[in-house]
């Protein structure tokens, strides 16, 4: 199972492994709630973060002749 927001997606699994990653207290907390609660708390952790990652993703920089924006793309390469 997995959440999705556009074109990203993440797995129960792995929201799962980050909430247990978060210390003794955050997986007790967690332990603590129903099934229901359990899966609420994830999925709201999951689409969250997904909603952040789709947001970010759209971010461009500005460029124009004010800031000197480079013409072409620079060459893949490292400099000597």
């Amino acid at each position: 199972m997995f959440f999705k927001v556009g074109r990203w997606w993440v797995t129960v699994d792995a929201v799962l492994v980050h909430v247990k990653d978060q210390g003794t207290w955050v997986k007790e907390m967690y332990l603590s709630l129903d099934e229901d609660a359990q899966f609420d708390v994830l999925r709201e952790i999951g689409l969250y973060s997904l909603r952040l990652v789709s947001g970010l993703s759209i971010i461009r920089a500005e460029h124009d002749y004010r800031n000197n924006a480079a013409a072409h793309l620079a060459p893949p390469v490292f400099s000597q």
